[in-house]
């Protein structure tokens, strides 16, 4: 499978995204991508049942406060779902998320945050941490073949070794179903973690 490694050095990098766009595209990467870089403990509770709506539209401003002020554009319908994901030998904890449909390359059909472990189990005092955060956020994209037909991309955001968040790319993309879209990210979960040092 080949992966392709995009370092985040702007956190805002959307100039390829049209201006209707790109508080969505905000949203879907930098700000659910950045979770990753969170406690993993810290993260969970934000999307339980009381808290999600006020969470995600919190963060939907945060999404908001990066992009010009006239390119701003009222909350979306943005559906979540708590769910697990299954990789034969252990169920991972899941918070799915399925975004308005993309109008532009990059954007997001779905997102997924996925634990490799449970948010319990963190152990803050192991030196190989890094290599071992729980938390790696998957995305299904809208894409374009060679031929200008419609695919999806495959992605995720992760931390690496030194704690900054990554982007990988793993190519084409499973039809946008939520079903079809978490048996791919079960399938990558493995190679979606860093590799150590």
């Amino acid at each position: 499978m080949t992966q392709f490694l995009v370092r985040v050095r702007d956190p805002v990098d959307y100039l390829h995204v049209s201006m209707r766009s790109r508080q969505h595209y905000v949203f879907q990467h930098t700000i659910l991508g950045g979770l990753v870089a969170r406690e993993p403990m810290e993260v969970w509770p934000r999307f339980q049942p009381t808290e999600a709506e006020r969470s995600i539209r919190s963060l939907w401003r945060q999404a908001g406060n990066l992009v010009p002020e006239q390119e701003r554009i009222p909350f979306p319908e943005v559906h979540h779902v708590l769910t697990t994901v299954d990789t034969g030998d252990t169920k991972h904890l899941a918070i799915v998320f399925s975004f308005p449909k993309p109008w532009v390359r990059g954007e997001a059909f779905m997102g997924a945050l996925i634990w490799r472990r449970r948010p319990t189990t963190v152990d803050w005092d192991d030196p190989d941490n890094a290599a071992l955060h729980p938390l790696i956020y998957f995305t299904l994209e809208h894409g374009v073949s060679p031929r200008g037909a419609s695919s999806t991309r495959m992605g995720a955001w992760r931390l690496d070794r030194n704690d900054e968040v990554e982007h990988v790319s793993f190519g084409s993309g499973p039809r946008p179903q939520v079903s079809d879209f978490l048996a791919t990210a079960a399938a990558m979960l493995e190679a979606a973690t860093p590799a150590p040092a």
